[in-house]
């Protein structure tokens, strides 16, 4: 994101964001209520919402394809 790479992982109904000054989780449904972590600046949590919904729709969609049977790895 901004030209940074950022690692977005799910872990229950937690997202974690990982990156060049980002260590933050938080629960997509409530983000001010269940951030925690730290960050050099301020971070838009709009991106990591929208990465995992493409994952979950690539991941998750129950269909075989390239993308799906390389992240399943």
């Amino acid at each position: 994101m901004d030209g940074r790479a950022w690692h977005v992982r799910r872990e229950g109904e937690r997202l974690h964001v990982d990156g060049e000054g980002v260590a933050l989780s938080f629960v997509p449904s409530d983000p001010a209520g269940t951030l925690a972590g730290t960050a050099a600046g301020r971070v838009d949590l709009g991106p990591a919402v929208l990465l995992d919904a493409l994952r979950r729709a690539v991941l998750e969609s129950g269909r075989i394809s390239y993308v799906a049977t390389v992240g399943s790895t």
